[in-house]
């Protein structure tokens, strides 16, 4: 692409990107505040049975993160292969984040106070399995990684956004795998039905929940 071309381009797309990238950054706002809101306030914890594994896949989730945090010029659009494919990343950058915060306001409202970094075994709770949790274990993971992806489309380079994204990817494989394990071990056969019937983040039916179901 000439830089006529690139300038053009640029004019055409950027009043899009600086909307996406100001949508995104509001949705961040309300994403923190509702995990702000609703953090975990339970301190009584049995450790016995934790998988140290869990907190390399959070380094790597955090590293995801820090990827897309990485800034290219500002508006510019991730790639530049005509006006179409241009702004699709803008546009799926404001539907995500939006998909996101939908999301997390419904987990918390089901899962009030019982999300925590730390993966523990909290003695006389149970396992969720209604609302969103009814077809994904861990919709809290799915939401964390749309709005990654949204980060990705509207901040950084195409080539740190997918660095972030396989490496967000990774670490929740770890962190799902640690977490799961102790729920195994803990709880009766309905929660190995429930682990047949659901899957790890997305939907099966979907593409992200193929591409998970092969990874996890």
């Amino acid at each position: 692409m000439d830089d006529a071309a690139f300038q053009e381009m640029f004019n055409r797309s950027s009043g899009l990107f600086a909307i996406a990238l100001w949508v995104v950054t509001s949705l961040w706002i309300v994403f923190a505040f509702q995990t702000w809101a609703y953090k975990q306030t339970t301190k009584s914890v049995s450790r016995d049975r934790l998988d140290p594994k869990a907190t390399t896949g959070l380094v790597l989730q955090l590293i995801g993160f820090v990827c897309v945090l990485i800034p290219r010029p500002l508006y510019h659009p991730i790639v530049f292969a005509g006006y179409v494919l241009t702004i699709i990343p803008a546009g799926f950058a404001m539907v995500f984040a939006i998909w996101s915060n939908m999301m997390i306001y419904t987990v918390y409202r089901e899962y009030r106070r019982d999300w925590a970094i730390k993966v523990e075994i909290i003695p006389g709770r149970v396992v969720m399995m209604s609302g969103p949790f009814r077809t994904s274990r861990h919709p809290l993971y799915a939401a964390y990684f749309m709005m990654l992806i949204a980060t990705g489309f509207v901040w950084t380079f195409w080539y740190t956004c997918l660095a972030g994204i396989l490496l967000y990817w990774i670490g929740t494989s770890i962190r799902i795998k640690a977490e799961e394990q102790p729920l195994i071990d803990s709880f009766d056969r309905r929660y190995a039905d429930y682990l047949a019937k659901s899957a790890p983040m997305f939907p099966r039916w979907t593409s992200f929940g193929v591409a998970g179901r092969r990874l996890f």
